[in-house]
């Protein structure tokens, strides 16, 4: 298993925000260069505002979870967006900067197994994504030409069912 207990500056560059055309709710999107590998990724991380006051992972927290769940299940496929990590890290503003970072590559198992714990230290879950140019991102491909009317993409859980019955 692939377990890093290192500082976040040096496992990635933080670059800017990427998630500008629609933030989500409860997480962020940064451009990231994965340091020791120089490749660019979406890192996304969740807010600091979704940790709960009393140590306990909150649904927006598990969604990282279950989206690296997804992303694994799905790695097979072309059409998914590439996983390379998940882990936590302890930056505490919404833009990630210094602080220590748990880095568990694509074990999710471990990622689930860590959430209450570091939650309860108040880290922040994380994942690290391929990073796409904008003409490949389906928000923008998604958005129509008028005002009002930009279509939502399903979630985790929408996505989740949707491959249950696939099986």
């Amino acid at each position: 298993m692939h377990v890093l207990e290192a500082t976040l500056d040096s496992v990635y560059r933080i670059g800017n925000y990427i998630d500008t055309f629609a933030p989500g709710h409860y997480a962020r999107v940064l451009e990231a260069e994965h340091i020791k590998s120089g490749l660019s990724l979406a890192l996304k991380v969740m807010r600091p505002e979704h940790l709960s006051g009393d140590g306990t992972p909150r649904w927006e927290a598990k969604a990282f979870v279950n989206e690296a769940d997804l992303l694994v299940r799905m790695m097979h496929s072309q059409a998914t967006v590439h996983f390379y990590d998940c882990g936590f890290l302890s930056a505490p503003g919404e833009r990630p900067v210094g602080g220590e970072l748990l880095s568990l590559g694509t074990n999710v198992s471990a990622f689930r197994e860590n959430l209450f714990p570091y939650i309860a230290r108040n880290w922040r879950p994380y994942l690290a994504l391929e990073y796409l140019p904008r003409h490949f991102n389906l928000f923008y491909q998604m958005k129509p030409n008028t005002p009002n009317g930009r279509r939502r993409l399903p979630t985790e859980e929408g996505i989740d069912l949707a491959m249950q019955f696939a099986e």
